[in-house]
């Protein structure tokens, strides 16, 4: 039978994390677990807009374990938000059995356990049902540090690469900080020059990172290894998964529901301007055949 297990690693009195992970698993109400969801960065009308994975958890708390810091019950010593999720998944568990025959031992692994997802418990949107005596969560996604904080731009200058300036941001960031985070990857597919460093100042990090990742046509994610990467905005040589219908001859079925099919039509460009450049790049044919 298969599992999920979930872990916590909390901050100590002194806000730096403990060394180990605490397992939560008994007390989550899994049936309060919603499902995690990573998102790309664009969608139907907009591209670049950096989106957080996320899901949701609720965990009994009648034991008053999970109550906010630094209550005597409670085991947060320092504070609920920023403790580290770890979510693990174990495809079979062990034994097996065949009627009332244990058929494989103990000492026999059938799998292993396998870290599936990383995060950070969300304290902003808490809530305890005090009849249930269930807390819910949001657990984010590492890269979630990036919405909060803000950026210190003035070490951005003009002539820097973007390549470089991405670097910099991230390193000024609390996510290079976290003990899950191994090393940061940098490629970028443009790796032009910042002109005007002024137009950083004052804003979140977030904002800054966005901005650059859409100038160097990149993206950014974070392994399950614990590496920061960055990558081109490019396309891979072969696709990477291959859907089937019903009576597909080329392979075995695998679509379970389709709906919300488009013709595509709502994604075509074919008139383009930029504020306070005059004129436009237009595909005259295009406009005639699709508007």
């Amino acid at each position: 039978m298969s599992k999920a297990v979930i872990f916590f690693r909390i901050l100590n009195t002194g806000g730096t994390y403990v060394d180990d992970y605490v397992e939560v698993t008994d007390d989550v109400d899994f049936s309060g677990v919603g499902k995690i969801k990573q998102s790309l960065d664009n969608t139907e009308y907009d591209i670049g807009v950096f989106r957080t994975s996320s899901f949701k958890i609720k965990l009994d708390n009648s034991s008053g374990r999970y109550n906010e810091a630094p209550d005597y019950l409670s085991m947060f010593q320092y504070k609920r938000s920023g403790t580290i999720v770890k979510v693990t998944w174990e495809p079979g568990n062990h034994p097996l059995q065949a009627g009332f025959i244990e058929d494989v031992g103990y000492d026999t692994v059938l799998s292993t356990e396998e870290v599936v997802f990383y995060g950070l418990l969300n304290d902003d949107s808490s809530e305890t049902d005090i009849e249930t005596q269930l807390v819910s969560f949001s657990v984010l996604g590492l890269e979630s540090i990036l919405f909060k904080e803000a950026e210190t731009t003035t070490s951005l200058s003009n002539g820097q690469s973007f390549s470089s300036a991405i670097t910099e941001a991230l390193n000024l960031s609390s996510l290079m900080d976290l003990p899950v985070i191994i090393s940061l990857s940098m490629s970028v597919s443009v790796d032009k020059t910042i002109d005007d460093a002024s137009k950083f100042n004052n804003k979140k990090l977030k904002e800054v990172i966005e901005k650059l990742l859409f100038a160097s046509n990149s993206v950014l994610f974070i392994t399950l290894a614990g590496v920061v990467t960055v990558k081109p905005r490019t396309p891979t040589a072969s696709s990477q998964y291959t859907f089937y219908g019903q009576a597909s001859s080329a392979g075995i079925e695998n679509i379970v529901e389709l709906s919300g099919f488009k013709t595509g039509y709502n994604r075509i460009i074919n008139h383009v301007s930029w504020k306070d450049v005059a004129g436009a790049v237009t595909d005259t044919t295009s406009i005639a055949h699709y508007g």
